[in-house]
């Protein structure tokens, strides 16, 4: 039998038909790129740099930033802190320090975290003997206040909204050994607030919402606990190791847990969309989401091009893309670091590219665009916070000397 061969070129189609398969090309092109959008790279926009060498900063207000400052790094010494600092767009130059008195100065030169709460400032100070740490509360203008002292006190182990503070107990110590004696041991918590007490041999890290704690799940088929000689010693881990519903041993998990311990979702759970929430994240001012950089299950790369949100109701719920971007897939890189105003906007970087991609970029919630904010050439940049009202934009540039603190305008509405 002879076969028909068509020449595709010449045939042709009634004007119903093209009608046709113009719009089945357009649909098709519509929901293709529903979620992924264009970027270009641009040239840097026009930036801030306080003057200030900075490892961490929040936004206290709309006006306002605070940054921890730190000294310059110099060749055989470390880099100090020299205390909190409030900078402003106005003036940004230098910044203003604040009077934590009566903290002591030495105290203030161990400043760890800090974290902004709805108008209060907290922060943490470890103790000398590195076993304890004081978190304190204060706002502009007034004095510190202390809200607990306790091992491995952080502001991410406080909920202002919640008013209650996570403490640890068989937390590791020095070589990685479990405390057997340090069960949730609190030397002071401000009477308003209450404990709620956790294991960390397998609660790895975890973060307070007001109704919810984000917990990371992270098992090990041993510990080390002190021996008889005092040295350390591996044992089975008396615990007993979580399974999914399928009866399937879990190794590594982010749970949505109530404040009781229950477990009430799985956040890395692959369903058509895999997050690197084990790396980052970041949850929305109100609590409503939290974000990660992800990528479908079915890309060759495997790498994160996009960012999900999921929805943080108490409940198991399914991760939603928000966007996609060509640029990552197209230089063989990732997207990480994402920060999310009130508006909805995203900020991040691409990691693993080369000059012109290392700055910061944005996705406008509104007009679903991509647009490079700075260019830092060889340098790095890295978003830290946003301004509640979105207009302004804290990030740290990589330096010599320590990372600087520079400010962008996010274009808030």
């Amino acid at each position: 039998m002879r076969r028909r061969v068509y020449d595709l070129s010449v045939i042709t189609l009634s004007p119903e038909r093209r009608v046709i398969v113009f719009l089945l090309i357009l649909v098709w092109s519509l929901f293709c790129s529903e979620f992924t959008v264009h970027a270009k790279p641009q040239k840097d926009s026009t930036v801030i740099d306080t003057g200030i060498i900075g490892s961490g900063a929040c936004w206290y207000d709309a006006e306002r930033l605070i940054v921890v400052k730190r000294s310059p790094f110099k060749a055989g010494q470390e880099s100090e802190v020299e205390g909190l600092y409030v900078v402003t767009p106005a003036e940004p130059r230098d910044g203003t320090r604040m009077d934590l008195s009566p903290i002591d100065p030495e105290s203030q030169k161990r400043i760890w975290d800090v974290r902004c709460h709805d108008g209060t400032i907290v922060f943490s100070v470890p103790m000398p003997d590195k076993k304890r740490s004081r978190l304190y509360a204060v706002k502009i203008g007034g004095r510190p206040e202390l809200l607990v002292e306790m091992r491995g006190a952080m502001p991410q182990n406080v909920s202002m909204k919640g008013k209650y503070v996570l403490a640890y107990k068989h937390m590791r110590g020095n070589k990685g050994v479990y405390e057997d004696e340090d069960n949730c041991v609190i030397q002071f918590i401000k009477p308003e607030f209450t404990v709620h007490c956790v294991d960390a041999r397998t609660a790895w890290r975890r973060w307070t919402l007001a109704n919810f704690v984000l917990a990371e799940y992270q098992w090990s088929d041993t510990i080390k606990i002190h021996g008889p000689d005092g040295q350390p010693k591996k044992i089975p881990n008396p615990e007993k190791q979580l399974v999914d519903n399928n009866g399937k041993a879990i190794n590594y998990a982010m749970f949505l847990r109530a404040l009781d311990g229950n477990i009430l979702a799985q956040l890395n759970e692959v369903q058509t969309l895999k997050t690197a929430i084990s790396i980052y994240f970041v949850i929305s001012d109100d609590e409503a989401y939290i974000y990660s950089p992800c990528y479908r299950i079915e890309s060759k790369d495997g790498s994160p091009d996009g960012v999900c949100r999921y929805p943080l109701s108490g409940r198991p719920e399914s991760w939603e893309l928000i966007f996609q971007s060509e640029i990552p897939r197209q230089r063989k890189a990732s997207i990480s670091h994402p920060k999310v105003s009130r508006t909805g906007d995203i900020y991040f970087i691409i990691a693993g590219t080369k000059p012109p991609y290392h700055g910061l970029w944005k996705f406008d919630a509104r007009t679903r665009q991509v647009t490079q904010l700075t260019n830092p050439g060889d340098s790095y940049d890295t978003p830290t916070a946003i301004s509640p009202d979105s207009q302004w934009v804290a990030f740290n540039r990589r330096g010599t000397v320590g990372d600087s603190v520079f400010l962008v305008q996010g274009g808030g509405k």
